[in-house]
């Protein structure tokens, strides 16, 4: 049942659609028809989703004056991790890009670069379907309302 927590939630919400989520209102709709409702709901920029970026997109977030505050090492180790040849991930389960969550850009010291950062984020993030980005591994169904404790 502890699965079903977030569907229960957003299918008996007085607020519809529930807060931060894009799509139709499932008031006054037919079971049939709030399936399709719920399963075509958007979420804007899930932290949890997983994204990824380039090196040039997290290089072109980087502020100067700011690359200079970090040590010789770290500013080496920063250029090592830009030139790998992969993208990188970015998301809540791969913690948001990996070179704010290593330390080189902290909020506090580094606010110009965290902010471009974390406005890279949310532009590469997107939108995700509400179903992905609370966990279900399929759209909702007719068997996901009945184990949700009978939802109709």
């Amino acid at each position: 049942m502890a699965y079903y927590t977030a569907l229960i939630a957003a299918w008996n919400s007085t607020t519809q659609p529930p807060s931060g989520v894009i799509g139709t209102a499932l008031t006054g709709l037919t079971t049939a028809q709030k399936l399709a409702a719920v399963n075509a709901w958007t979420v804007s920029n899930v932290p949890a989703s997983t994204w990824w970026a380039s090196s040039q997109q997290l290089y072109e977030c980087i502020v100067g004056s700011e690359l200079l505050t970090l040590t010789q090492a770290n500013r080496m180790e920063l250029w090592a991790f830009l030139n790998t040849p992969f993208p990188k991930i970015g998301g809540a389960t791969a913690p948001s890009i990996l070179i704010v969550s290593t330390g080189f850009f902290p909020k506090a010291t580094c606010p110009l670069t965290y902010a471009n950062l974390v406005a890279l984020a949310n532009t590469v993030a997107g939108t995700s379907l509400w179903w992905q980005a609370n966990g279900y591994t399929s759209p909702i169904d007719a068997g996901d309302l009945q184990a949700a404790g009978g939802l109709s």
